[in-house]
């Protein structure tokens, strides 16, 4: 163990041989809210026994991987050895490209083939597909957000002038992921009766906000879908735009009336029958595919662009829509047909165990990254 090691804890008694050794690599600049689930995923897979971790710092620039982690992961019983990244940015495009250059497997959330065609084949050949993601915590959340900070710390000292300000900054941001809902506290299993009701909680954005993508295509079909959703479905529609100054100033009459704060949303969504999805910025997978199914709801959404290790399933685990009056129909579908809801809230629970559960996420990319189509 490198002297910048720290266990992330006591040791599980249980007496089952651990499969993976890993080191997490941890620097000042990660991005809880996107990589918290990630990173609790794996100390509750060190306190279930399953792996080995240590935490290490990571050396030189950071400034690019504020959304990925880096692990050097070591399989137990063959003493073979992968280094492994997790990138979890909207844009397809983009890469942690130091990472992406030393590692043997690089997962990726959006993972959309044409948009890595720029990449030299040897690194394009390193990509796999990561899976959904979304905001929640494990039980390691407090000792996660500490070492961050404290690593924070240790960077800022250098420039004191500035620490105070940041600092008081990243302590908000990582007091906020400590507040994020639990993973167990976002499921509602399908033998649970639900409400019948739909559920399209969204933000419209500005310019600034979306960057290179287009006002026109993101936000413009959300507010249609608003205005549609709530004549066509009364009240059985629940949701709106999240109020914001731009949504309160030129559409307050499609602001929800739904409390916007993280835990109130989860309490009046997790019940809800269906959920709508629509894409989200650079056409990522948002965050409400992975609570939905976490929540075995039946999905309505939009097409999916971009690529999962296992494919979602049009009819089993979701309908599409193509237009906002496709999506009122396909509710009002699934409102009145009760055998076949009930039949996609169990294929989509089915789905979300092995797939998305984040402890079994992270199982399958460790394990995969030793499987033949995973090696360079």
């Amino acid at each position: 163990m490198t002297s910048n090691a720290e266990n992330p804890g006591t040791r599980s008694s249980r007496p089952l041989a651990r499969r993976f050794h890993v080191r997490c690599e941890l620097h000042h600049e990660m991005d809880l809210y996107h990589l918290g689930r990630v990173l609790t995923a794996l100390v509750d897979l060190h306190a279930a026994g399953e792996i080995d971790l240590e935490f290490v710092s990571r050396t030189g620039d950071s400034s690019k991987s504020e959304l990925s982690v880096v692990l050097h992961v070591t399989n137990s019983e063959t003493r073979e050895s992968r280094g492994i990244v997790i990138e979890v940015a909207d844009r397809a495009d983009r890469f942690d490209e130091r990472a992406l250059a030393g590692c043997d497997v690089y997962y990726k959330r959006s993972f959309h083939r044409p948009s890595q065609e720029a990449l030299a084949p040897p690194l394009r050949a390193r990509l796999r597909p990561f899976g959904l993601n979304y905001s929640a915590r494990g039980a390691g959340a407090a000792r996660i957000g500490t070492k961050v900070l404290l690593r924070r710390l240790v960077k800022l000292l250098a420039h004191p002038v500035r620490a105070l300000r940041v600092l008081r900054e990243d302590f908000e941001k990582i007091s906020n992921f400590v507040d994020t809902p639990m993973v167990a506290d976002m499921e509602y299993r399908p033998e649970q009766t639900p409400e019948r009701t739909v559920i399209y909680q969204t933000r419209i954005w500005t310019q600034s906000d979306l960057g290179s993508d287009s006002p026109d295509e993101v936000n413009a079909p959300r507010i249609k879908l608003v205005k549609l959703l709530k004549e066509g479905l009364g009240p059985a529609f629940r949701g709106g735009l999240v109020p914001t100054e731009m949504s309160l100033r030129e559409y307050p009459e499609l602001v929800t009336r739904e409390a916007a704060g993280r835990r109130s949303y989860l309490a009046f969504s997790r019940p809800a029958l269906v959920g709508i999805n629509t894409r989200g910025i650079h056409h990522s997978m948002g965050f409400k595919i992975g609570e939905y199914l976490a929540a075995s709801k039946c999905m309505v959404t939009e097409p999916l662009r971009n690529e999962l290790p296992v494919p979602l399933e049009p009819e089993r685990h979701f309908l599409r829509f193509d237009s906002p009056e496709e999506c009122v129909a396909a509710c009002q579908r699934l409102l009145r047909d009760t055998e076949f809801a009930e039949a996609m809230r169990r294929a989509t629970w089915d789905y979300y165990s092995p797939q998305v559960r984040p402890t079994a996420q992270l199982m399958k990319c460790l394990a995969g990254a030793f499987e033949p189509a995973a090696l360079v």
